[in-house]
């Protein structure tokens, strides 16, 4: 038996859950899209990112 098979069982249950996750994070993905903020807080962040990258240590 190999090391890997040990820990990875394949489980119905498994793919129920990744199934449900996935789920979710559609249903994020599209109230964000909704969101009329979305398109500030990703403005802001993107400066956020530059700032931090750029800031001298």
């Amino acid at each position: 038996m190999k090391l890997l098979e040990k820990f990875f069982t394949e489980d119905p249950k498994w793919h129920e859950k990744i199934g449900d996750i996935h789920a979710l994070l559609e249903r994020v993905k599209i109230s964000e899209e909704q969101s009329s903020d979305v398109l500030h807080l990703r403005k802001i962040n993107r400066i956020l990112s530059i700032h931090a990258s750029t800031a001298s240590l």
